[in-house]
């Protein structure tokens, strides 16, 4: 017969014990142990690889939402863990974008934006730039940061991405003021009028003005011009 019992000790190690019974045919038997002893040791926790952020510039003026999510992590001990950002900084951030107040801890500055993490559960918020910088820049990139679990001795490490798809924006014309023109009883004298065209481009390049239909004018060449004088 054997007998077997396993012994697991808080620490570094655990033992297994076996004893067998070895019997004779006479009768006589004589018990032999084995002990069998494994040299453990504590393992980094593992980081699943968030989802990567996308953030998409069109050629309209775009608006860029908050991201928010909750890391992901298992340790083999079972330890509980303590969530990071490689060079963050301390913060004090309170949201409710990801459905439920929650004050975040921890931030690091992008080049599209901030992550902002909250060490205790793993939960993050991504805030983008001001919709004006972001929609100046035409050229597609991308950002990382290096995110973290620890079980308080050991660290695991996985990239949060966050890619920009960029794209040149199409220029905004402000509304010119209406001219008016009022024919009364009387002989009347209609005036010129004239003003500029204003206008911007979120990515600052220098703008022409044109008229839809237009043809050129020798007439008033010297009175339409950039930055555009209109003359009628």
């Amino acid at each position: 017969s054997s007998r077997r019992r396993h012994t697991r000790l808080q620490g570094d190690w655990s033992s297994d014990v076996c004893s067998s019974d070895l019997l004779s045919d006479g009768g006589l038997s004589d018990i032999a142990v084995l002990n069998i002893t494994i040299n453990g040791a504590n393992d980094a926790p593992t980081v699943s690889a968030p989802t990567a952020i996308q953030l998409t510039d069109t050629a309209a003026a775009d608006s860029f939402s908050i991201s928010t999510g909750t890391l992901a992590a298992t340790d083999a001990e079972g330890t509980a863990l303590s969530y990071g950002i490689s060079g963050s900084s301390a913060a004090s951030y309170t949201s409710s974008s990801s459905g439920s107040s929650v004050t975040y801890n921890l931030q690091k500055a992008g080049t599209y934006g901030t992550l902002y993490l909250e060490s205790s559960t793993g939960k993050y918020l991504f805030l983008p730039n001001s919709n004006s910088s972001l929609n100046a820049l035409s050229s597609s990139s991308s950002d990382s940061f290096t995110v973290s679990a620890s079980d308080g001795s050991l660290s695991g490490t996985n990239t949060l991405s966050v890619n920009f798809t960029g794209a040149n924006d199409t220029p905004i014309v402000s509304a010119p003021a209406a001219i008016q023109l009022t024919d009364t009883a009387a002989v009347d004298t209609f005036n010129v009028s004239f003003g500029t065209l204003a206008a911007t481009d979120a990515e600052s390049n220098t703008l022409t003005y044109g008229i839809t239909g237009s043809s050129r004018s020798e007439e008033h060449t010297s009175e339409l011009q950039s930055p555009c004088n209109l003359v009628c």
